[in-house]
């Protein structure tokens, strides 16, 4: 099996926890995507040392990044996506601590992802979107589906980047590309299903001195910290 991972993020943070910890307790010895939005040269430098690193110099569009990410995962996979049998897509915010192999076994044949606790309606109705009344009505009660990971065949992770992208014309603020992630995985019959929230543990407390004061055990494949 072929895999990809695509990210970008805090390049400190890539070198320091992201990357190794991924390459260690992830036991990944995949490819890997970078998007390179505004890398020093030390830290360019440094990841082009990795051989299985694909590191891309992109040009921000959208004014946030993790919205514009989207706009140049689905630019790039284009043509690189018929390479590869399972794409993730990840936040570099995050943090392995076992190995994903089981990860991609499991995402051969649909998209995985992992839920949030409270659903779409308590976060913030889309505006812009055509007949956003219609589907905010089948999905407002749904849990949210977090875009901090997801995992699937190729070609379904390109076409939900893909529309992704093409949707944020019509906005591109904080979150928007969260909501389009939703709305294409629950409105457009897409192959896809929710996993144990250990592949995306969403950290709900606080980091202080290092130590993670939150509910957290062993079995935790990848902590997903938030704004590292």
């Amino acid at each position: 099996m072929k895999t990809l991972i695509a990210t970008t993020g805090n390049g400190r943070y890539l070198l320091k926890v992201w990357l190794p910890t991924l390459r260690q307790r992830g036991e990944y010895n995949g490819d890997i995507l970078i998007l390179n939005y505004d890398y020093t040269p030390d830290v360019v430098e440094r990841l082009q040392e990795d051989k299985n690193i694909l590191l891309r110099k992109v040009k921000k569009v959208y004014g946030l990044i993790p919205c514009d990410r989207f706009r140049a995962f689905s630019e790039i996979l284009k043509d690189l996506h018929q390479n590869y049998d399972v794409i993730m897509t990840i936040d570099m915010d995050t943090e392995f601590f076992k190995p994903i192999q089981p990860l991609f076994d499991m995402a051969q044949e649909k998209i995985r992802y992992v839920k949030e606790w409270v659903a779409l309606r308590a976060w913030f109705k889309p505006s812009g979107l055509p007949n956003i009344d219609e589907i905010w009505k089948k999905i407002e009660s749904r849990p949210i589906i977090n875009s901090g990971m997801i995992v699937g065949p190729a070609k379904l992770i390109y076409e939900t980047t893909k529309f992704i992208a093409e949707n944020l014309k019509y906005k591109n603020s904080w979150g928007y590309d969260q909501m389009l992630l939703n709305i294409y995985l629950y409105c457009f019959d897409v192959p896809s299903q929710n996993i144990d929230e250990k592949w995306n543990y969403i950290l709900k407390g606080y980091l202080i001195v290092g130590k993670v004061l939150d509910v957290f055990d062993n079995e935790i494949a990848i902590l997903h910290k938030r704004n590292v």
